[in-house]
């Protein structure tokens, strides 16, 4: 068990309002979400945070546990109790726009940190460069789904440094329990919460009211389990697809175009991948069909390209 509560506020300063909140969603996390909760209780800061956690009606024990910890850090731990089961798109996008402290930090509950100074350095960084709207970082790894047993390793598909909106069209790179930003760049969209990524929707969106900064150290863990969402709710692939693609569509609307190079970029890439998983089940006219979408795409982000594109 963490160290109790008293100990953890007394380097805040006397701060009584937190500076960031830590939002952790959580469904059916009951073997995961004591390692969440200690490894936010573990952060060393010298200003106040709260661990915002939102409950999404699980059927295990994870209610319990997180009651538990609520009772032992009364001032630190808030819980949302979802009346019924929003799933975890709506989950996520609701809890981060209750969110009232100038940053959040973001940690599913089957994921963990592994760095007590990650909030501190993250926070620091963004109070000294007010012009950044997020952070983030590579992360191990964990895979414990059945086929491979606690294998680690890295998450790294981006050189550390500056990034914007065109980076994170181009593919996604950063690690959901990586992200922390600030809240005012963050705005809720209806067509968000029909969308299949919600992280990549929230960094799209934060990207609009600045860069995004890459650090080269990683501080957490991203866990791969047969419960989780990548696994247990996978939808059938043809509406995957649709899903994909309504992301960077609503995007492109919301923007007027500025981004449509890159947003054309980004679906030919995503039709291309489905080509190629296709091909690999020999459903021919699927492939021919997605690698035809993949090159009208191509090429229509050519034809559209314009010196805002190469700009921003």
């Amino acid at each position: 068990m963490a160290r109790p509560e008293s100990e953890l506020t007394k380097k805040w300063q006397n701060s009584t309002q937190p500076l960031v909140s830590v939002v952790c969603i959580t469904y059916n996390h009951e073997r995961f979400i004591r390692d969440a909760i200690e490894s936010f209780l573990a952060q060393e800061t010298d200003f106040a945070f709260s661990i915002v956690i939102a409950e999404d009606c699980s059927s295990d024990n994870t209610l319990a546990i997180v009651d538990e910890y609520c009772r032992l850090y009364p001032r630190v731990i808030k819980l949302i109790k979802n009346e019924k089961n929003l799933g975890v798109i709506e989950n996520f996008f609701r809890t981060i726009d209750s969110v009232t402290t100038k940053y959040a930090a973001v940690c599913e509950g089957d994921d963990y940190w592994t760095n007590p100074h990650k909030l501190q350095t993250q926070i620091d960084f963004l109070q000294e460069n007010p012009e950044y709207s997020m952070v983030c970082h590579p992360v191990t790894i964990l895979n414990e789904t059945q086929n491979c047993a606690a294998v680690k390793k890295a998450y790294e598909k981006f050189v550390s440094g500056h990034f914007t909106t065109r980076d994170i069209l181009r593919g996604h790179f950063i690690p959901t329990p990586s992200l922390t930003f600030k809240t005012d760049a963050f705005h809720l969209y209806d067509w968000m919460l029909a969308c299949r990524s919600g992280d990549i929707a929230l960094e799209i969106i934060l990207s609009l009211s600045g860069p995004g900064y890459f650090m080269p150290e990683p501080m957490a863990v991203y866990r791969q389990h047969d419960d989780g969402i990548t696994k247990k709710g996978r939808l059938p692939p043809a509406e995957m697809l649709e899903k994909s693609l309504f992301l960077f569509r609503a995007f492109d609307m919301l923007t007027k175009g500025i981004y449509t190079y890159g947003v054309n970029r980004r679906l030919a890439k995503i039709h291309f991948i489905y080509a190629v998983g296709r091909l690999k089940k020999f459903e021919i006219c699927l492939f021919m069909f997605h690698c035809w979408s993949a090159m009208k795409y191509a090429v229509k982000g050519i034809m559209c390209r314009s010196k805002a594109d190469v700009r921003l």
